[in-house]
């Protein structure tokens, strides 16, 4: 009872997050948004009175489009537009506006973008904003999951034992060249992979949009950045388990254990970092969730056609829909990892469990 309490609490908060930031987007946005509303509808008008236009000649096609596109917002989005001949009060109007532009987003029903071209030019084959979206987080998830297993693997495996040996030569070493890794930024280290290894060396690719239906040209992409962001996971990674695992070992029970006779490995591996767990599994969440969106910088030096890419694309094109949709979906993407997180948390901590 206990536990089902706790997710449906968390659950909550995580809800609440996603409409607060959507509140907030909405009126930084609002004057773009409502242009974008009034947009689409003239649009979709368009689009109509062309067909009508081929059966029917001869007709006024500017009231038409008019007429249509009112009806749209009339409808549709219940905005009260001033050249529709609608004056309904502000407030009415506002708060039809912001209802439905709260019911689309929840409802993932995102505004249409207009550079479709564009992006299938960048190597994405939707027609609209959902479907590319869906690519991106595709592409991305495949990188950054990927990273993540190797980096934070690593880490896992190399910080519980640099702290079992605290001022040896190994764990002056590896935290030597954890905090290197950690503290240099990533695109940097992308470059100089680049410039090694696709310009000398020449044993793999320069930057450039992959074949996304080749699966070894994927492949051939993916190594170099992969192995940058391992690097920037391994360095934060390690550091931050060895420090949880110094406050660890220092534990009774972990005394007791080694008192006992119980083999280091055990006590290290088994007992230890089960125990140090929890934070370990927020801290890859958040990780995790944040690379989504800090990912532009390696998926534009890479042009890999990413979460990051897209909407770095977006913002270059003044895309307003896109960027909308993007920064919803990289809100859900956060609140959903530290949902995830919080439930591991409750299965690996029994202290939750019981209240």
């Amino acid at each position: 009872m206990v536990s089902v309490r706790y997710i449906v609490n968390q659950t909550v908060k995580r809800v609440v997050i996603v409409v607060a930031v959507l509140l907030i987007t909405y009126f930084l946005m609002y004057p773009l948004y409502s242009k974008l509303v009034v947009v689409e509808a003239f649009q979709g008008a368009a689009r109509a009175v062309k067909i009508i236009a081929a059966k029917r000649p001869g007709i006024n096609i500017n009231e038409y489009v008019r007429l249509i596109a009112c009806n749209i917002l009339k409808y549709q989005y219940h905005y009260c537009y001033s050249l529709c001949g609608c004056h309904a009060p502000e407030i009415v109007n506002e708060l039809n506006l912001l209802g439905y532009y709260l019911w689309s987003f929840l409802t993932f029903n995102f505004p249409q973008t207009n550079n479709v071209r564009s992006y299938q030019q960048l190597g994405f084959s939707g027609t609209n904003t959902a479907q590319i979206i869906s690519q991106a987080i595709a592409n991305t998830m495949l990188l950054l999951v990927t990273s993540a297993i190797v980096g934070i693997g690593l880490a896992l495996l190399v910080g519980p034992y640099i702290a079992s040996r605290r001022g040896s030569l190994a764990d002056n070493a590896i935290t030597l060249f954890s905090i290197t890794t950690w503290s240099i930024p990533a695109f940097y280290i992308a470059m100089i992979f680049i410039y090694i290894f696709a310009f000398q060396l020449k044993i793999l690719p320069p930057p450039e949009v992959p074949n996304l239906s080749n699966p070894i040209d994927v492949i051939r992409h993916l190594v170099l950045p992969i192995v940058s962001l391992a690097l920037l996971h391994f360095g934060g990674g390690a550091l931050i388990v060895r420090a949880l695992m110094l406050d660890v070992l220092r534990e009774d029970y972990v005394l007791t254990a080694r008192a006992k006779g119980v083999p280091e490995r055990k006590v290290i591996y088994g007992h230890a970092l089960r125990a140090a767990m929890p934070s370990i599994v927020i801290m890859t969440a958040i990780a995790l969730a944040e690379s989504f969106g800090g990912g532009i910088v390696i998926e534009q030096v890479f042009n890999w056609p990413g979460m990051g890419w897209l909407f770095w694309n977006a913002l270059l094109s003044h895309d307003i829909a896109m960027i909308l949709s993007v920064t919803y979906v990289l809100i859900l993407i956060y609140a959903g990892a530290l949902l995830l997180a919080d439930i591991l948390v409750l299965i690996l901590d029994p202290r939750l469990r019981r209240g």
